[in-house]
């Protein structure tokens, strides 16, 4: 498969992965859990329709058959995707590349062989010549402020100069209006329910989810950022935000108002 190269967190020394942000342990601490029951929490959520959608927003802006990265990919839905509409895929996660395989020898043989998975830490993987990197469904954010300047840098460094970066997350406004302070409360999920609270700070822009599966509490926090913010990061890299989209149907985008706040951005130099 012809693939753009990359460096793998695993060849490089990892930093130190405990702690927690805002009073919240942080990413190793809750991040397995998290992922062990990601599917059943939020499996429900996806359909193959909704999945598709995306994927056709995300390819109106990548050329035809051009190269991706994924990151991080979760179990797959967009890189099959993806790979379905000819584009090379390359997914990367700190822990669903399992599920993400398995997933993969279910899938027709194109998209077999335009996928390709891979364990790494989207703060410190980096690779080269990619048409463009993506980080899909509020998958950005969880680290301190520096360490998500850090996975910016890291998604511009491994695109061509032209390349393009998306990020998808939800907008801070929509996040207040909805979540700003919810009880706990019963969710369906993919099987049985599990019970779910979630907190948002707007001075801080930092949320903050609970859930209790099976009687365990999982708990995370991570920062929404805004366009400027985005903006502002972005710039430092040496890309400019081509577009700022409020839904997957390139709805203009409103700080007000919209869902989500969906970021495109190209590398200029």
């Amino acid at each position: 498969r012809d693939c753009p190269t990359s460096t793998p967190a695993s060849r490089r020394e990892l930093p130190n992965l405990s702690g927690t942000l805002h009073g919240v342990p942080i990413f190793m601490e809750w991040n397995k859990d998290f992922s062990d029951n990601y599917i059943r929490v939020y499996g429900n959520r996806f359909n193959q329709t909704m999945t598709d959608k995306q994927a056709a927003f995300i390819a109106s802006h990548i050329k035809s058959h051009g190269r991706i990265v994924d990151i991080p990919c979760g179990f797959g839905r967009h890189a099959e995707a993806l790979a379905a509409m000819g584009f090379v895929v390359h997914g990367v996660d700190l822990y669903n590349t399992l599920e993400a395989k398995k997933r993969l020898k279910k899938t027709s043989k194109k998209v077999q062989e335009n996928v390709i998975y891979e364990v790494g830490d989207m703060r410190m993987w980096r690779g080269k010549d990619y048409d463009a990197v993506i980080s899909m469904f509020s998958s950005f954010g969880y680290f301190t402020h520096a360490e998500n300047e850090k996975v910016i840098e890291n998604a511009v460094a491994s695109v061509r100069v032209g390349g393009i970066i998306i990020i998808d997350n939800r907008n801070p406004a929509a996040t207040f209006n909805e979540f700003a302070a919810h009880n706990w409360h019963k969710n369906s999920a993919t099987e049985g329910e599990y019970e779910e609270h979630s907190v948002f700070d707007p001075s801080t822009h930092i949320e903050t989810i609970s859930y209790i599966v099976d009687g365990k509490k999982i708990s995370a926090s991570w920062r929404h950022y805004s366009i400027d913010e985005f903006e502002e990061m972005f710039k430092k890299n040496g890309c400019v935000i081509k577009a700022a989209y409020g839904f997957y149907n390139k709805e203009e985008y409103s700080k007000s108002s919209s869902k989500r706040l969906i970021i495109v951005a190209e590398k200029i130099k």
